[in-house]
């Protein structure tokens, strides 16, 4: 999905850090912390909820849910995920003496990086 698809910066940000929440609710105020810093606007978790909706337009309806006091994003797949597993396979297979099958699996792992990890967010303070 190219990024455009997705709306503004706060909207791509706000994609971006309920991915890194894993399946896991990410609360309104961590949201609020990280989209607007010391400046949150009136009524930040109505904000909050545009962009949600902003992105759930985009999604899918039932892939971003609100429960236990923050918004989840549901995934099938998730690349950090898949990477993150590589990585380790990659890890257990060196220190295991088996170098060919860990260069493999670490191949398999970066084959999954697309661009920059964050690129936009760069010095962003919450990442």
């Amino acid at each position: 999905m190219a990024a455009a698809a997705v709306g503004t910066r706060k909207a791509r940000t706000l994609a971006k850090v309920l991915a890194l929440g894993r399946a896991r609710p990410v609360a309104v105020d961590d949201i609020a912390e990280t989209l607007w810093g010391d400046s949150p606007p009136a009524r930040t978790a109505d904000q909050v909820a545009v962009l949600v909706s902003r992105l759930r337009a985009t999604l899918g309806r039932d892939r971003i849910s609100f429960g236990d006091g923050g918004y989840t994003l549901h995934a099938e797949w998730l690349d950090l995920d898949a990477f993150d597993a590589l990585a380790d396979e990659a890890q257990r297979r060196f220190d295991a003496g088996s170098h060919a099958a860990a260069r493999t699996a670490g191949a398999a792992a970066l084959a999954l990086v697309r661009g920059g990890l964050l690129a936009d967010e760069r010095d962003a303070p919450w990442l």
